[in-house]
C-alpha cells in the first residue's frame, strides 16, 4: 500500500481543488496550507505525484474554459454585428421611404451621385464576409478605429442629419 492510498477520494479531490484555486502552486508552497486527514498530512513526494495528475486533469479544464471564452467573444461580436445590421437595414428602408416620397426634389446630379454611391456600396459588399472574418478577431479598440476609419472616409457630412 502506497503512502498515497490511505487518503480518501474526497480528500485528494479536495485537494485538487484547492490546489487549483490556489493557482496550481508547487507541493514544496502547497504542503503548508492544507488540511490533514485523519492527522495527517500527505508528504511531499506524494503531492508530487499527485500534482503531476492534477496538471493533466485540469489540462483539459483549462482548454474548455479557454474554449468557452473564445465562444462568448464570438457571440458576443454576433450579437453587435447583428444589431448593426438590423440598424443598417432600419436606416436604409427609411433612406428608401424618403427617395420614393422625395424623388422630384432630386436633381439630376444627386440621382448621379447616389447611383455612384450605390455601385461603391455594391463593391465593398463583395468582400463582406471576409471583412466580417476580420472584424471578429479585432479586439474592442480595433473595432473603434475601424469603425472611426469607415466614417471618416465615407461621404456623409452629417451623421445626424442621416439619422432624423
Amino acid at each position: 500500500m502506497g503512502s498515497g492510498d490511505r487518503y480518501s477520494k474526497e480528500y485528494k479531490k479536495g485537494l485538487s481543488l484547492q490546489w487549483y484555486n490556489s493557482n496550481r502552486p508547487p507541493a514544496t508552497k502547497f504542503i503548508y496550507v492544507i488540511e490533514p486527514y485523519e492527522g495527517k498530512v500527505p508528504n511531499q513526494l506524494t503531492l508530487q505525484k499527485w500534482i503531476k495528475e492534477w496538471e493533466v486533469e485540469y489540462e483539459e479544464y483549462d482548454k474548455a474554459i479557454e474554449q468557452k471564452l473564445q465562444d462568448n467573444v464570438v457571440a458576443s461580436k454576433v450579437e453587435m454585428y447583428s444589431k448593426i445590421i438590423k440598424d443598417a437595414s432600419a436606416l436604409n428602408q427609411a433612406s428608401f421611404e424618403w427617395l420614393k416620397d422625395n424623388i422630384d426634389q432630386l436633381t439630376p446630379s444627386v440621382a448621379v451621385r447616389l447611383w455612384t454611391d450605390t455601385i461603391e456600396i455594391m463593391k465593398g459588399l463583395s468582400g463582406l464576409p471576409e471583412a466580417i472574418e476580420r472584424m471578429l478577431k479585432m479586439d474592442d479598440e480595433e473595432l473603434v478605429d475601424e469603425t472611426a476609419k469607415i466614417l471618416r472616409d465615407s461621404n456623409i457630412d452629417d451623421i445626424n442629419a442621416l439619422i432624423n
